[in-house]
């Protein structure tokens, strides 16, 4: 019996929606072993709101740890509260290290506009399939099956027909 799971490549199950780029066809190549994938309406809306919160995040804590990191007077300020004394190049680590709390808070909403914009996105594939469904509301059934004929074919189990 066959493995269903969603948004996966049928050939090494890696998951097509969590990749940094965004999906703007109704088939993307398979980042770990390159196979064409038809992507569904979930893995694209998946996918950009993976994109729209991880690029702002990696910006706002980027800023903000480079911010902690070289300003030593703001590391003083803050470490000046704490009950036990830390050494400033420890408490710049740390601060940067803690900076990714604040910076994926900040960067929710741009996931909410991600998702919406995956929504458009998926919207606009769909029609451009002009009556067929381009976006497959089960992910890759038929795919995984056909990928399973074309590896029993290679190893000589039985012949596709």
């Amino acid at each position: 019996m066959a493995i269903h799971g969603k948004d996966l490549c049928p050939r090494c199950k890696t998951d097509i929606s969590r990749r940094l780029g965004v999906i703007t066809s109704a088939s993307v190549n398979c980042s770990f072993c390159g196979q064409q994938v038809q992507v569904t309406r979930n893995a694209v809306l998946n996918n950009w709101q993976y994109n729209s919160l991880m690029w702002p995040f990696f910006a706002i804590w980027t800023g903000m740890a480079v911010t902690v990191l070289f300003n030593q007077d703001l590391v003083v300020a803050l470490t000046r509260f704490l009950p036990i004394t830390v050494d400033v190049l420890v408490a710049q680590v740390l601060g940067a290290v803690l900076c990714l709390v604040p910076a994926f808070v900040c960067a929710i909403p741009f996931a909410l506009v991600g998702r919406f914009v995956g929504c458009l996105v998926a919207w606009q594939l769909e029609s451009e399939g002009k009556g067929r469904p381009i976006l497959p509301t089960a992910p890759g059934a038929v795919q995984e099956l056909r990928s399973q004929r074309l590896r029993a074919s290679a190893s000589g189990k039985w012949r596709v027909a």
